[in-house]
């Protein structure tokens, strides 16, 4: 898989990602961003596990992307009739730090 040309088409699909690690700490992989929250977050061992897990996240999250619906239907299917956290992957809903503080600063 190429992962540069699926970051592309992720982001041709304007589905914010976040990926960074620090060292040897795994690495972090979110969906969504900083002024509107993250839908899903998780830490992967190996970069090989960041595709797969951005793939699975999209299709659940963003079922009508045009991302989604270039992956493969059996990544659309598992997505679509389970949580991914069955699959042991950490999902949770983060509210929006500006909006947390627009309504804090009234």
């Amino acid at each position: 898989m190429d992962v540069a040309a699926e970051l592309q088409k992720i982001y041709d699909s304007e589905i914010n990602v976040h990926i960074s690690w620090f060292w040897d700490c795994g690495i972090d992989v979110r969906l969504g961003d900083d002024v509107n929250g993250f839908l899903a977050e998780e830490s992967v061992a190996s970069v090989a596990e960041i595709l797969p897990w951005l793939q699975e996240a999209i299709a659940h999250f963003y079922p009508t992307s045009t991302y989604a619906a270039s992956l493969d239907a059996e990544i659309r299917t598992r997505a679509a009739t389970r949580l991914p956290a069955a699959e042991c992957r950490r999902y949770r809903h983060l509210p929006a730090l500006w909006s947390a503080q627009r309504i804090h600063d009234g």
